[in-house]
């Protein structure tokens, strides 16, 4: 998912936020997990009920299992990438981590089409972002992107001139 926020301040020209698409918010996922451990727990004891001694223990094994499944798939889901583009700078930043991987002037930086994800390239760093972005989403940031880096760099031109 591509959200292009709008500007904070006159001089910024472009802030995205860019994050993996999720079909269920949290309270949805919440209520799915329960609804699958009443039913793990109904079925589980039913069967103990006619003689099966060993299905409480399998169903505990089994909401475990899901219950980490869950918690890796809602680890990546987490994750977001930041990305500023300014007159003076160009900067790209992951969350959770508030790392910023990526900081240069825009005339410094090139934007490349990568095999699954857009490479922003400034002296001598590679930067991929929006890999878990579909097609259509990452053409029409690759396009905005370009669209910012152009106009950042005009008004650098342009800033320059001036001073």
């Amino acid at each position: 998912m591509v959200e292009h926020l709008p500007a904070e301040t006159e001089q910024q020209l472009g802030h995205w936020v860019l994050r993996p698409n999720r079909s269920l918010g949290p309270k949805q996922v919440r209520m799915f997990f329960a609804l699958v451990i009443v039913t793990s727990v109904a079925v589980s004891g039913y069967s103990w009920w006619i003689g099966n001694i060993f299905a409480p223990i399998f169903a505990v094994l089994e909401i475990g299992v899901l219950m980490l499944a869950f918690w890796v798939v809602s680890q990546h889901a987490a994750r977001s990438e930041v990305i500023h583009i300014e007159p003076e700078r160009v900067s790209v930043s992951r969350l959770p981590e508030l790392v910023e991987v990526l900081s240069s002037p825009p005339q410094w930086v090139r934007l490349e089409q990568g095999d699954a994800s857009l490479v922003l390239t400034s002296g001598g760093r590679r930067v991929a972002v929006g890999r878990f972005l579909g097609e259509a989403e990452r053409e029409r940031l690759h396009k905005d992107l370009e669209q910012g880096l152009r106009l950042a760099r005009v008004r650098a031109v342009h800033r320059s001139i001036e001073n």
